[in-house]
């Protein structure tokens, strides 16, 4: 049978959570004293900051609590004996929010739940609580304040640096011109000089309208990235 693990988050007590289940605590809010991962978003130009609904301060957390359960549960082994009902993991979220009724509805919840299922063939349960004292959305950006001005961008696109997202930039960027901000996760520095070099490459071929490129990193403690 798979092994139900909870997450909990934010620092939410976890005493109500039954004794039997495997319990992962984790916080991104900095200066609590249980703070175990980091969300930092840079090179972020202040002409794109606008005033942003709650609910999407929330979407960035949750994701990032999602992506630090990935890396720490491990998956079973696709045995014959089990007939691999362990790779697939079971995974019950407790996450503060500061708009629970919006993650709340049934379909929101639905509509999340399934599409995480969908992307790394898990199962997702999600609990969501009204949030005390969260942080301002202000403390994850890390602002390009010597910029030059930007045009309004038309695309966002995911900039892994591999072959599929360079093939995507480059038809975007190289061959239709268009304004493209280019969003790379940086789990580990050591592709740091890659990812630079291929964005110089895009920004020599681009001419006049060059890609802006949005870098987000999570960094959790070591303990934490098993799987």
């Amino acid at each position: 049978m798979t092994t139900e693990h909870h997450i909990i988050c934010g620092g939410i007590a976890a005493e109500n959570i039954g004794t039997d289940a495997v319990k992962l605590c984790l916080n991104l809010w900095d200066g609590r004293a249980d703070s175990n991962v980091r969300l930092k978003i840079e090179h972020l130009h202040e002409q794109l900051y606008k005033n942003i609904p709650p609910q999407f301060h929330d979407l960035l957390e949750i994701a990032t609590y999602v992506y630090c359960a990935d890396c720490f549960f491990k998956r079973g082994a696709r045995d014959v004996q089990t007939l691999g009902d362990n790779w697939r993991r079971r995974m019950r979220f407790h996450i503060p929010v500061r708009k629970p009724a919006v993650w709340n509805d049934a379909k929101v919840k639905k509509v999340l739940q399934d599409t995480l299922g969908f992307l790394s063939d898990d199962f997702y349960e999600f609990t969501f609580i009204a949030a005390v004292n969260a942080p301002p959305l202000q403390d994850y950006f890390d602002f390009d304040k010597g910029a030059a001005p930007i045009q309004k961008p038309e695309q966002v696109m995911m900039f892994s640096g591999g072959l599929d997202s360079l093939a995507g930039a480059i038809e975007e960027i190289v061959l239709k011109k268009n304004k493209v901000v280019l969003v790379n996760h940086q789990s580990t520095p050591k592709f740091k000089r890659l990812y630079e070099n291929l964005i110089g490459r895009l920004e020599e071929k681009a001419g006049d309208i060059k890609p802006i490129h949005l870098r987000v990193e999570i960094n959790k403690k070591k303990k934490l990235g098993k799987d």
